[in-house]
């Protein structure tokens, strides 16, 4: 239907679309751990004329454990912060230090939960950039970053 009639199709439709490739997307997964469904769905998210109601596809990729969506749709709707949570959930330094670099002039406090993040961890090279960014934006008063290194179990004295 979509492909012959298009214009007539309701987000319904689009988001019913959507979660058969998620169900096709979850069975493949399961018997082989192979996914070639990937391209499928993220094609139809990106397309320009499919209709479908965002938080709705954010929740069934979300259910289907379909990060490459939920990412993507986090980007389109500017959820800069659940972004940074994924990655931050997943202990994913590398893309949680990349995602303050790319987002952060646009969400500045995105640093700030960056510094709770690698405050945690033994990372000091990280720690020190994400310092170094907030005081370069001033972000937080001196004394607040001294709390938030206080509470680590980490943070050396060099940080």
């Amino acid at each position: 239907m979509i492909e012959t009639r298009e214009e007539d199709c309701t987000p319904e439709v689009h988001n019913t679309l959507l979660e058969l490739y998620l169900q096709s997307y979850k069975n493949e997964i399961k018997e082989d751990g192979l996914a070639t469904k990937e391209s499928q769905i993220m094609k139809l998210l990106q397309s320009g004329k499919a209709k479908y109601e965002v938080e709705q596809a954010m929740v069934l990729c979300q259910m289907s454990h379909f990060d490459a969506g939920l990412l993507y749709l986090y980007e389109k709707a500017k959820m800069f912060k659940q972004i940074l949570n994924n990655f931050i959930a997943t202990n994913n330094s590398t893309k949680v230090l990349e995602t303050c670099q790319k987002y952060g002039d646009q969400e500045p406090n995105l640093w700030v939960d960056a510094l709770w993040y690698f405050s945690n961890t033994d990372d000091n090279d990280k720690t020190i950039q994400v310092l170094n960014e907030i005081e370069r934006k001033r972000l937080l008063q001196p004394i607040m970053i001294i709390e938030i290194l206080s509470r680590s179990e980490c943070a050396t004295l060099a940080v």
